[in-house]
């Protein structure tokens, strides 16, 4: 049987992040000095819970749900996106469907004059 892709998302999502909270963290308890950031970061990916990932630090959802959260990063001034889209255990075929709806029905909305006159 199928999973509807927010089910799918939600496993892949939250095994990431269990597990780099694990590997990012030291068994010791000794942290280098320069890198003492990331303990924090490894006990704040650890500690994620489905809903906040969802709703504020992932954009899974539907193409026109996600343009408006790149429309609002973009009245922030932020003008570069990072996508992760595999992670987890998500499958090759799901993966590729996110970049192809992203690629397809997001990007178009935010070309720049810049982009548009060079291609």
């Amino acid at each position: 049987m199928k999973k509807p892709a927010r089910a799918e998302a939600e496993e892949g999502a939250m095994w990431y992040s269990k597990m780099a909270g694990k590997l990012w963290s030291s068994s010791d308890g000794e942290i280098p000095e320069q890198y003492a950031t990331w303990r924090g970061l490894a006990e704040l990916v650890a500690s994620l819970e489905w809903e906040d990932v969802h709703k504020n630090r992932a954009f899974i959802a539907s193409p026109e749900s996600v343009s408006r959260k790149v429309e609002t990063l973009k009245s922030f001034g932020i003008d570069e996106l990072l996508l992760f889209t595999g992670f987890g255990n998500l499958p090759a075929e799901r993966i590729q469907k996110s970049m192809r709806l992203f690629a397809e029905e997001v990007m178009p909305a935010f070309k720049t004059d810049a982009v548009v006159a060079s291609a």
